[in-house]
């Protein structure tokens, strides 16, 4: 006998060959995924830039500076400053500048996870 003379063996055969879904809203789960992926991404990539631009920025703050040897103390000695709370006071503007990359960083977590 012949496939071509029983259309029901066929059918049977045919039947058997596709493909059922794991369950319920496989396709939607599969897609929100994939969106989650790209999302990410994104937001890998706007990291990356945010890094470098502060990155740049605290070697710009460095050398500046370093480049001009006791300038600051100089300016915080004119202006009747103690050179301990340039000091601090440089370190704290730092510490704002760290800070300000995380509340960024932060931020675009927020705004990514809204979108």
């Amino acid at each position: 006998m012949t496939m071509g003379n029983d259309p029901d063996r066929l059918g049977r055969l045919m039947s058997g060959a596709g493909r059922k879904m794991p369950f319920l809203g496989f396709e939607d789960e599969v897609m929100k995924e994939i969106e989650a992926r790209n999302a990410m991404s994104r937001l890998m990539k706007m990291e990356i830039r945010l890094s470098r631009i502060f990155f740049i920025a605290g070697l710009v703050i460095g050398g500046v500076v370093l480049s001009v040897p006791g300038l600051s103390f100089r300016f915080a000695e004119e202006n009747g400053i103690p050179p301990w709370t340039a000091l601090i006071m440089i370190a704290l503007l730092l510490v704002l500048l760290l800070f300000s990359e995380k509340l960024a960083r932060v931020t675009s977590l927020r705004n990514s996870n809204h979108q």
